[in-house]
């Protein structure tokens, strides 16, 4: 057992090549560990791993999802029996769930817009642009250029002067679709309810609202073209085999810790120092100034999947701000929010508690060094992986838009 543990190891960390598409034969494997034993050795082949997609954290008791190339499929099962860690393949062939993602956004793509529907970063921009052009709310403003040249586009949406901020971003994983278009959705509704709709338009005029819908739009990009559940950016690397890093792994706020990865070749690779990604490092410096001009109120970073509300701190499972019972208590009213929309289930607490620790995040960065009062990560829809995980019909954007507008909209009124 031991060897096949090597070899699987040594597999996954010099295979750096990008997984073959289309995704025939990829299986996604649903398993529970129940030890502690069992977390550390899933946590070990996650840091090492190039052929195995965790999609999400290792916790005592919690199911999560592995996706598996035919490759390493048999291999990995046989370690998982051996290791009494109880599993089950709940999809047989990945594809046919891409290629079903992809009928139901050609369904959806009915009109030339970026609402609803799954698009590339040129027409998510572009729709961005027609949108200020179509009303004095909103404002784009460019604040850099992505490694490969793409644009950093923040929109913002403001009914007058003089008030405090929240910023909210998404598409630090570029895989996470449906986190993008809900914000996308999110700031339709912001701007062309305004004046018609009563809780939009009071939110308008509380707050103005910063949204960044690609926070990584070079992965995001690649995940259309090449490979669907491309996670990190696009930046070259110790490896030229092995590009990227993982944004949400590169901020300055405990670097390099617990949920991190050394290894240019995994999905949660930190990068060489905090901020080596331009993409962090432009929305960083960004927040900064907005804060020191305008003060931010609010940050959000949003994800997919698992339907959880955030709170702060990410990279330490018994670290929490001072203001801990306050941000919790809003957090509750948001989510309960959120529920409510849909009749839907969250759960609200930190990343190590609900997932995994994880150092290096944008909203532990916004609380700890940018000193935002409220600094929260949502993990939208699905509840877990299942049948979906990452590919999520595009029918459903509409709906996961509404539950997270419906927290926005609370937890703006409870802010104190």
């Amino acid at each position: 057992m031991l060897a096949q543990c090597v070899l699987l190891v040594l597999a996954v960390t010099v295979s750096c090549d990008p997984l073959p598409l289309p995704y025939q034969g990829h299986v996604l494997i649903q398993l529970t560990p129940e030890t502690a034993e069992h977390v550390q050795w899933l946590e070990k082949l996650e840091e090492n791993s190039a052929e195995l997609d965790f999609w999400s954290g290792t916790h005592i008791g919690v199911k999560m999802e592995v996706r598996v190339p035919p490759s390493s499929r048999q291999t990995f099962l046989d370690l998982l029996t051996e290791r009494g860690i109880e599993h089950e393949i709940v999809v047989e062939n990945l594809q046919e769930l891409v290629n079903q993602e992809t009928m139901s956004n050609w369904a959806s793509n009915y009109a030339s817009s970026a609402v609803g529907v799954y698009v590339r970063s040129p027409q998510i921009f572009s729709w961005m642009d027609q949108l200020a052009a179509s009303s004095s709310l909103v404002s784009i403003i460019s604040i850099g250029k992505s490694f490969e040249g793409r644009d950093l586009k923040v929109a913002k949406v403001s009914s007058g002067p003089g008030r405090p901020a929240i910023f909210i971003n998404s598409g630090q994983h570029s895989r996470e679709w449906i986190a993008h278009a809900s914000m996308i959705w999110i700031l339709n509704e912001l701007v062309t309810k305004y004046g018609t709709e009563d809780r939009i338009t009071s939110i308008v005029d509380m707050y103005d609202w910063y949204i960044m819908p690609l926070a990584n739009p070079d992965g995001y990009d690649y995940s259309h073209d090449k490979d669907r559940f491309w996670r990190k950016t696009r930046s070259t690397t110790a490896s030229s085999r092995c590009p990227g890093a993982d944004p949400n792994r590169n901020w300055d706020a405990m670097f390099g810790g617990e949920g991190t990865s050394s290894n240019t070749c995994s999905d949660i690779y930190r990068g060489p120092y905090a901020f080596s990604e331009v993409e962090t490092r432009s929305l960083a410096e960004f927040l900064t100034q907005l804060h020191n001009q305008q003060t931010i109120k609010m940050y959000i970073d949003v994800h997919a999947y698992s339907q959880l509300w955030f709170t702060p701190y990410g990279y330490s499972s018994n670290k929490y701000p001072s203001d801990y019972s306050e941000l919790l208590r809003v957090a509750n009213i948001g989510a309960a929010a959120v529920m409510k929309e849909n009749n839907s289930r969250w759960k609200i607490g930190t990343p190590p508690q609900l997932l995994y620790a994880a150092s290096g995040g944008a909203f532990d960065w916004a609380k700890m060094q940018l000193g935002v009062k409220y600094a929260y990560a949502l993990e939208v829809r699905p509840a877990s992986g299942g049948m979906w995980g990452f590919v999520v019909d595009a029918k459903q954007i509409p709906d996961s838009a509404k539950e997270v507008l419906a927290g926005l909209v609370a937890v703006a009124h409870e802010m104190k």
